[in-house]
């Protein structure tokens, strides 16, 4: 039986149920075991740095940061090990990824980083340069951390982008995303306060990749992102496994869909009388999530339609984002929140329960205008049950979903082009569904699919 060390970043995001699901699959599938810990950038609410999770992602233990020893000695004395699988770049950090491997002997590393830092970094902290990134990625990336973006940059122009960032932020226009991005709990506040956090991020991603035989993305899109920035250090080791989906198999698990049927049947009593048809958004309530372009396309169609509601499943950390659509979802009415912010979350087969209810009955339509998406799971589960999806022509979703004729494409940070595909598409809710494109998704997108790739990838790793 082939022992597997899994690395995950360990805050509860689709990269962690990802790992973890992969990780339970191929165990009872193939047989692999797993050592399981999370790594962040820091110590999370319990005061932990490294959380050791069971495969249905259960914290079992956790580390202190001054803990670090008798953290190595546990991941030692659990082993050997065959391989090492990382879903995290923040491993590396203060080479936690080398003593690891130091300790346990060199194993071939897999790292399957889901989206990028670097990249994300553009359309959150350094979203005045954003445009001339996605021109020009290495150019304006190396550019900026030549003029200091870059810890301990500061003084070698570090306080000339920390001033071009403030003077944007600050801009009228830009109020708005700023209060979103204001971080109140964060010795680091305010987005020109993180002027060094490209060398930051671009100095982590180098490190972890060094570090592995294998590099893993989940799209094309993000794969070509990374050959465009790190160049042939990065294209020489990677390999594009995509994403999938595993509602391809939970509806054909008879108890599962059983339960689906059941929660299909109560919204159907909740939303079938309500004599609205319904926009849903799945994801982190985060601007670069597209939950702001949402909420500003929602109020466009809400001005000229009474007839629409809008449906938002998911969650943040941040209060300011939380009240902000608190307050607008209270002026626009015919807003449903669904988070575990109102203990009222849906877990897999609710949620598939809530799809499966509003496409039934013709009344759904899912809307992903993401900033950065480097594939795009939820809107093609909402596309596998059947919905029409709104998606931004960029990234992961163009390349996954508009491509594939699974999604109506959307010019990218148009409000205006959003909010009238939401009306085209909601005026014609059975012309955009996908029940006839459920094969393309099994052909293409299963988690079957996925678990196979994998399995024949660390099959040829372990010697």
């Amino acid at each position: 039986m082939a022992r597997i060390l899994l690395v995950i970043p360990g805050i509860n995001r689709g990269s962690d149920k990802f790992a973890l699901r992969l990780a339970k699959e191929l165990s009872e599938k193939y047989g692999y075991s797993f050592v399981i810990i999370g790594r962040w950038f820091s110590n999370d609410n319990k005061g932990y740095l490294y959380k050791l999770y069971d495969v249905n992602g259960n914290v079992i233990y956790g580390w202190y940061s001054d803990e670090k020893e008798d953290f190595l000695e546990f991941i030692e004395r659990s082993g050997p090990y065959d391989l090492v699988h990382t879903h995290t770049a923040t491993v590396a950090l203060d080479g936690d990824l080398d003593a690891i491997l130091n300790r346990i002997g060199k194993k071939p590393v897999i790292f399957t980083p889901h989206g990028s830092f670097v990249v994300r970094a553009f359309d959150r902290e350094f979203l005045p340069f954003r445009e001339e990134f996605y021109k020009n990625p290495k150019e304006t990336l190396d550019t900026l951390i030549r003029k200091g973006a870059r810890p301990g940059g500061y003084e070698e122009g570090g306080k000339n982008i920390e001033k071009i960032l403030k003077d944007w932020w600050n801009k009228e226009d830009n109020r708005e995303l700023l209060d979103a991005y204001t971080l109140e709990d964060s010795e680091f506040k305010y987005p020109w306060q993180k002027w060094w956090l490209l060398g930051f991020f671009k100095d982590l991603e180098e490190r972890a990749m060094e570090s592995s035989d294998i590099v893993v993305h989940v799209s094309n899109w993000i794969n070509g992102m990374f050959n465009s920035i790190y160049g042939d250090k990065h294209r020489k080791k990677s390999l594009v496994i995509r994403d999938g989906i595993h509602y391809t198999e939970m509806l054909k698990d008879p108890k599962k869909y059983r339960i689906i049927r059941e929660v299909a049947e109560f919204y159907k009593k909740i939303y079938g009388n309500s004599n609205r048809k319904w926009y849903i958004f799945i994801g982190a309530w985060e601007p670069e999530k597209g939950i702001y372009d949402l909420i500003k396309a929602y109020k466009i169609v809400k001005s000229k339609r009474k007839d629409v509601g809008l449906i938002i499943i998911g969650g943040t950390n941040n209060k300011r984002i939380k009240k902000y659509i608190e307050r607008e979802g209270h002026k626009l009415k015919d807003v449903h929140l669904y988070s575990p912010l109102y203990k009222n979350s849906l877990n897999d087969l609710y949620l598939a329960g809530l799809l499966l209810a509003l496409n039934e009955l013709g009344i759904g339509v899912y809307v992903h205008p993401a900033w950065v998406e480097d594939f795009g799971l939820a809107p093609l589960e909402a596309a596998y049950i059947g919905l029409p999806v709104i998606a931004y022509n960029l990234g992961g979703p163009q390349e996954i979903l508009v491509k594939n004729g699974l999604a109506v494409g959307v010019k990218p940070h148009s409000i205006s082009d959003l909010s009238e595909r939401m009306i085209e598409v909601v005026d014609n809710v059975r012309a955009y569904m996908n029940d006839k494109n459920r094969h393309i998704i099994e052909r293409y997108f299963s988690f079957e699919r996925v678990i196979k790739e994998y399995h024949r990838l660390y099959s040829s790793l372990i010697k």
